[in-house]
């Protein structure tokens, strides 16, 4: 995936990814929603404005509680070559799995930092994040659509 990022904005862009195998989270989204701050692809992004250093490189393990699957991603930012104040990062993540397990002999190190992440704040069920920048209002919505559906399908079945 590549994110580019503006100084002094506070949104980030997926303007590049690449799925190898099949459609993996994260993926774009077309709704202007806020991408998950504890990504590694935009901590790193930050991280490069705040130290204005040249190259930002680190990795993280993200968990994702709603597919439960995790992910080992590696993440670099540097300054956009061609546009003034603008920095981008480049990340791959690796579906942790028994294949990488027997080839990254590192996967499980206890220094790689771990952390459940979503893709967007507003479809996030985790309910502690202070990284989030907006209520999980889609996610809201859905609950409650859930929740009618059940009280609709309680009353048909009283009914018939």
């Amino acid at each position: 995936m590549r994110f580019v990022h503006k100084k002094d904005d506070k949104k980030f862009f997926l303007n590049k990814e690449l799925h190898l195998t099949h459609q993996h989270s994260p993926h774009a989204n077309e709704t202007d929603e806020h991408y998950c701050r504890r990504w590694i692809s935009l901590k790193v992004l930050q991280d490069i404005v705040k130290t204005n250093e040249d190259h930002v490189f680190d990795m993280q393990i993200s968990h994702y509680p709603d597919s439960k699957h995790s992910y080992l991603i590696f993440s670099s930012a540097t300054r956009d070559p061609f546009k003034t104040n603008q920095y981008r990062s480049v990340s791959v993540g690796l579906l942790i799995n028994q294949q990488l397990k027997r080839k990254i002999a590192f996967w499980d190190d206890p220094t790689i930092p771990r952390f459940n992440v979503g893709v967007t704040c507003e479809r996030c069920a985790i309910s502690d994040c202070k990284e989030r920048i907006v209520p999980p209002i889609i996610l809201q919505k859905e609950q409650k659509n859930l929740q009618i559906e059940h009280v609709v399908n309680d009353l048909f079945t009283q009914f018939s």
